[in-house]
């Protein structure tokens, strides 16, 4: 019995201790250097620092799009597995951003129903929120629905 729980401790822990790689969307990920701070099953916590090529304005003022895409891959990435798209958001900006700004993405899901699955994010500066979203995914079958 004794060596059952040694075993089952050994497994908890490498199961602990495993590293989990991104699966999907990679491209993005590097060409917006996202940094992938945290990634979990079903979570990603991902940092974003806003650049001058994001900007609407002389002030640095960060285009809302720039922000949501930050956002969206952050959802992607807590569900980690390929050919999974966006089909509907519900998004609330807060303040607004701007260049040079740090932003820290939280996602994590809520709900799967089939290959259809709920997340929630948040963007943080400083522990102060400045973004909310729930994202609804879903994961294609093939790459494209179009033949």
């Amino acid at each position: 019995m004794a060596e059952a729980l040694v075993e089952q401790d050994e497994k908890q822990e490498s199961t602990q201790n495993k590293k989990i790689y991104l699966q999907t969307h990679k491209n993005i990920q590097e060409h917006y250097s996202y940094e992938i701070l945290l990634l979990e099953d079903n979570f990603a916590r991902v940092q974003t620092k806003f650049q001058y090529t994001q900007t609407i304005d002389e002030e640095g003022m960060i285009f809302d799009g720039s922000i949501f895409l930050a956002a969206n891959f952050s959802a992607i990435a807590a569900i980690n597995q390929p050919n999974t798209i966006v089909v509907d958001a519900k998004v609330k900006f807060y303040t607004p951003i701007k260049k040079g700004d740090s932003v820290i993405f939280e996602a994590s899901t809520n709900n799967t129903i089939a290959n259809k699955k709920d997340v929630s994010v948040i963007g943080l500066i400083n522990d102060i929120t400045v973004f909310q979203g729930n994202f609804i995914t879903i994961q294609l079958d093939k790459k494209s629905l179009l033949k």
